[in-house]
C-alpha cells in the first residue's frame, strides 16, 4: 500500500529555507536601515538572509515577548537572530559568527542559544561588546555557559522550536526567560566571542521595576530555590524571603554602581531603599562586605588547586 499523495513525511516541506532569519523589533526606521546596512557589509546578504520586522515606529503594536514569538514562529532561517535596532557589526562579521556555531557544535550539540554577553552566577557575568562611546567589555576566554543572554544580539536554532512565556510583558528580562525556557528542555545557552557596536546601555524606571517583579514572581514559582543571574539584576527563584530582600540589595548596588546619575535611576533607588529599610540595607551591606572577599578567596583556591592538579597529571 503506498502513502496518500496529499500526505508528506515529516521534515520534508519543514527544513529551513534560508540560512539567517534576522529580526528586529522596532522604534526607528532609519536606525533600523543602518543596523540592516551594517549586516549586509558584515556578510549577511539577502540571498541566503531575511530580514524581518515588528513595526513599533507609530505605536506600541507589540512588546519584546510577543514580537519575538512572532520571529520565532514565523522566521524561515535555520538560525533565528533577535537582535536591538540599535547594533551595528562594526568588528565581527558572518565568518565569526560562523566559527563560533561550528565551535558549539563540537563542543555542545545541545546548545540553542548563543549571545554576546550573559549572566553565569551570582556576580559573574559575560560580555563582549563595544560600546558608542568607545568603551570595550571583553571577558577573556568563551564560549561561556550562561543562565541569561543580554536582549541586544541573542541567535536561537530553529530546530530548537523555542519560544517565550505567554505569561509575562514588556521589554526587559525576555532573554533571560528564553534561556530559562531552554533550559527547562535540556538545552542549553552560551556567549560566544562576537563582537559588535550597541549604541546604548539600557534604561531603568518603572517599566523595568514591573518586569524585574514579574520575572521574580514567576521563577520563584517555577524553581525550588536560588538565584539566576543577568547582566542588570540577579533573579530571586523559591519561597526564600531571604533571597528576595537580598536581590533588592544586590539590584540597589547595581543601580548605585551602573544605573547613572538619572532621575528613573534615583527613583528606583528610593523605591528599593523604601522597601528595604535601611536598617535591613545596612545589615545586607556588612553581610555582602564579608560575603564577596571570602567567595572571592574560596574562587582563587579553588583555581590554583586545580591548576596544581592538571599539572601532576
Amino acid at each position: 500500500m503506498s502513502f496518500p499523495a496529499f500526505a508528506r513525511p515529516i521534515g520534508a516541506a519543514g527544513e529551513p529555507e534560508c540560512r539567517y532569519s534576522i529580526c528586529t523589533l522596532v522604534t526607528d526606521p532609519s536606525e533600523y536601515g543602518e543596523m540592516v546596512e551594517s549586516f549586509i557589509r558584515a556578510g549577511f546578504q539577502p540571498g541566503f538572509c531575511e530580514f524581518l520586522y515588528c513595526d513599533n515606529s507609530a505605536s506600541n503594536r507589540f512588546d519584546a515577548y510577543s514580537a519575538y514569538n512572532e520571529f520565532l514562529a514565523s522566521s524561515r532561517g535555520k538560525y533565528i537572530v533577535l537582535c536591538h535596532q540599535d547594533i551595528l557589526l562594526a568588528f565581527d562579521g558572518i565568518d565569526a559568527l560562523e566559527r563560533s556555531i561550528r565551535k558549539l557544535d563540537a563542543l555542545d550539540p545541545a546548545w540553542a542559544l548563543l549571545g554576546n554577553a550573559g549572566g553565569v552566577a551570582p556576580w559573574q557575568t559575560v560580555i563582549r561588546i563595544t560600546h558608542a562611546d568607545g568603551r570595550e567589555q571583553n571577558s577573556g576566554s568563551f564560549p561561556v555557559r550562561v543562565e541569561s543572554l543580554d536582549e541586544n544580539f541573542i541567535l536561537a536554532k530553529r530546530s530548537a522550536n523555542l519560544c517565550l512565556s505567554h505569561d509575562l510583558h514588556g521589554f526587559h528580562f525576555y532573554g533571560t526567560d528564553i534561556c530559562q525556557i531552554a533550559g527547562s528542555l535540556g538545552l542549553s545557552a552560551w556567549v560566544v566571542d562576537f563582537r559588535l557596536l550597541h549604541k546604548s546601555s539600557g534604561k531603568y524606571g518603572a517599566s523595568f521595576a514591573e518586569a524585574y517583579q514579574a520575572i521574580c514572581r514567576k521563577y520563584r514559582s517555577a524553581h525550588r530555590g536560588g538565584y539566576i543571574q543577568t547582566t542588570c539584576a540577579l533573579i530571586p527563584v523559591g519561597p526564600s524571603w531571604w533571597r528576595q530582600q537580598r536581590a533588592m540589595f544586590l539590584l540597589l548596588r547595581t543601580l548605585k554602581k551602573r544605573g547613572g546619575d538619572t532621575p528613573e535611576s534615583r527613583e528606583e533607588q528610593a523605591r528599593l531603599l523604601g522597601l528595604l529599610g535601611r536598617w535591613n540595607f545596612a545589615f545586607q551591606l556588612v553581610i555582602y562586605k564579608i560575603a564577596v572577599p571570602y567567595f572571592n578567596l574560596c574562587r582563587s583556591i579553588r583555581k590554583r588547586y586545580s591548576t596544581a592538579q592538571r599539572r601532576v597529571t
